[in-house]
């Protein structure tokens, strides 16, 4: 649909089957094209939207559904869609002396005056002019008189229930509830998700791999407290199940902010975090910078564990929300400052003030970025590829600064679609890695090893998939991962491949 001064019509869509079937499809779909005037936003919609039908029979259609003031702008028509279905969803209406379903009062409603039987009330099933399944609309709209893509906002605020709490996150919610979803996200039209004191990390997991994937600006909200884990010593944010003893298995490893935002475009996301960390995190942490990934803007503060028997508010995340209550949102590295001149007088310089600016206009994962995005994949590992041979020569093969360009090679061959080159690009990381002394069970072993595992199950040339899945069911003995049955099912996979021509 295209709403604009001249009010709202439907663009015509090519004929075809939806896309839950598209695999019946003998070919590839049909592309129409349309023209869109530079004042009309462009509001993709499902059937769900423009199909449902009233009492008669009748479809309601999106012009009928929005007769009346257009709402022309992106986030008001994705507000008009969105309440539009919440009002209009109510499944029973009252019509009296038409074909209806009988509803039976039950026996405890009987009255119980007068002895009189049980009345029976006629209702009609009414399907809403709205479907049901267009509850959640996300306003992921194109304004063609703007560039910008509708940004993504992640509120999470998570901290121990009991005696284990250090700070109060949750009480930053209804403040930061009040800003605008567009301030927060620093867009004209955002996405807004909250996260109020989860209770799995995998949840926690799910929401921020989908906010990672979103292709506009991010802005994360961190609020809460670090914890170690006993057995790895590494940062964890504590969740409401978590205690000292139980962080492995019930807090959030930090690391997993690094690799669920690695692929995201350089420059494109910031975290603004206000975190306190009990004892021992608080002593790691004086020596070990937090680390939150590469082409990042990370900005926030790392209070020190509070007074015995004190829970600290978040002084930080409350002064950045007061902040941005008034309407605009400044610079991440303005906002920043203004948020610890407020909190200077309660924190007395004694936090460790994290600013860590994105990455400069010369910085070249934003080059990489810019090609991928245009589809020059050959350009863009050819550019990787010189820094990581820079890198092996100034600091060694078994280097960081080598693996990290390593790391971004086998995310370029993803992106390019070459399975077999990223797979064996992960399985040579996690082997240097190990080669060098590294643990098996850690964060950066893992995690090269489960995407090592990911990229072999994408690999269609048996032949490939045989070379390479020997490489990793040896290396699956090795690093079994977190989760179980990862080495049975590489075998499982491999001995169905000799099967195979």
């Amino acid at each position: 649909m295209a709403a604009g001064a001249r009010g709202v019509r439907g663009l015509p869509a090519a004929e075809g089957l939806p896309l839950g079937l598209r695999d019946l499809a003998p070919g590839p779909p049909a592309v129409p094209r349309v023209r869109v005037a530079a004042d009309e936003t462009l509001l993709p919609v499902a059937d769900g939207v423009t199909e449902p039908g009233t009492a008669p029979g009748r479809f309601a259609g999106w012009p009928r559904s929005c007769s009346g003031p257009s709402p022309t702008t992106p986030h008001r028509m994705a507000a008009f869609v969105r309440d539009g279905t919440a009002r209009r969803g109510a499944a029973l209406r009252r019509v009296p002396g038409r074909r209806h379903h009988r509803l039976r009062r039950a026996p405890s409603d009987r009255p119980r005056r007068g002895g009189r039987s049980t009345r029976r009330r006629t209702f009609e099933v009414l399907r809403p002019t709205f479907a049901a399944a267009a509850v959640t609309v996300l306003p992921y709209v194109i304004d063609r008189g703007r560039d910008e893509m509708p940004g993504t906002a992640l509120l999470l605020a998570a901290s121990p229930v009991g005696k284990g709490r250090l700070v109060d996150a949750a009480s930053v919610l209804p403040v930061l509830a009040a800003v605008p979803p567009n301030v927060l996200a620093g867009t004209d039209t955002a996405n807004v998700v909250e996260l109020a004191d989860p209770l799995e990390p995998q949840a926690v997991l799910t929401r921020l791999r989908a906010a990672a994937a979103a292709p506009g600006p991010l802005t994360v909200y961190v609020t809460g407290q670090l914890q170690l884990d006993r057995r790895q010593r590494l940062p964890h944010l504590a969740l409401a199940r978590t205690t000292a003893s139980t962080a492995r298995y019930t807090a959030f490893p930090w690391h997993w902010f690094r690799d669920e935002l690695r692929l995201r475009p350089a420059g494109a996301t910031t975290l603004l975090l206000d975190l306190h960390a009990d004892a021992e995190t608080w002593e790691l942490l004086r020596g070990t910078p937090l680390d939150a990934g590469r082409g990042n803007a990370v900005y926030g503060r790392i209070a020190p564990p509070p007074s015995r028997r004190a829970v600290a508010a978040p002084a930080y995340m409350k002064a950045v929300a007061t902040i941005l209550r008034s309407g605009f949102r400044p610079p991440p590295e303005q906002l920043h400052q203004q948020a610890l001149a407020r909190i200077a007088p309660e924190s007395a310089g004694t936090d460790i003030v994290l600013s860590t600016p994105g990455p400069s206009a010369g910085d070249p994962h934003a080059a990489i970025t810019a090609a991928v995005q245009s589809g020059r994949h050959l350009d863009a590992d050819a550019l990787a590829a010189r820094h990581e041979q820079a890198a092996v020569a100034a600091h060694g093969p078994a280097s960081e600064e080598a693996l990290h360009w390593a790391e971004v090679r086998a995310d370029l061959a993803m992106f390019a679609g070459d399975a077999g080159r990223s797979c064996h690009t992960w399985l040579t990381v996690a082997t240097v890695r190990l080669n060098a002394g590294q643990a098996a069970d850690a964060p950066a072993v893992e995690a090269a090893v489960d995407r090592a595992h990911h990229q072999w199950g994408q690999v269609r040339d048996t032949t490939r998939a045989r070379e390479l899945g020997a490489a990793l069911a040896e290396l699956r003995g090795r690093v079994p991962g977190r989760r179980e049955g990862a080495l049975d099912h590489v075998q499982r996979q491999l001995r169905q491949l000799q099967t195979q021509p």
